[in-house]
């Protein structure tokens, strides 16, 4: 079990790599377009991005919270999944009542 398990993460990661690399072509090209309206596209081989990249449109503190937030949540899911008990794990757990992550739905609250 634990092949298909691992063999299913391994697929979901190259295949995120490979729309990631689609997406980030296009996006490229989309800023020497953008540059330059009426320059004529260069092939693909020849690309340079002539502008500076733009910076990610948060501060470092909400960068350090999301990657917090990330990192808590991962740290809830393997917890779930090794059957670990106690408040701590309690706490992290997604899905736990009254846990740090809980959803504000009221279908899903206790």
């Amino acid at each position: 079990m634990w092949i298909w398990i691992v063999g299913g993460l391994a697929l979901w990661v190259l295949l995120a790599f490979a729309v990631a690399v689609v997406i980030g072509r296009g996006i490229r090209i989309a800023d020497v377009r953008a540059a330059d309206p009426l320059v004529a596209p260069e092939p693909l081989g020849e690309l340079r991005l002539r502008t500076p990249r733009r910076p990610i449109p948060l501060p470092r503190v909400g960068v350090a919270l999301a990657a917090t937030a990330v990192l808590l949540e991962t740290a809830g899911f393997i917890g779930r999944l090794t059957g670990a008990t106690g408040p701590v794990a309690r706490a992290l757990s997604m899905d736990a009542p009254y846990s740090a992550p809980a959803p504000s739905s009221p279908r899903c609250s206790p």
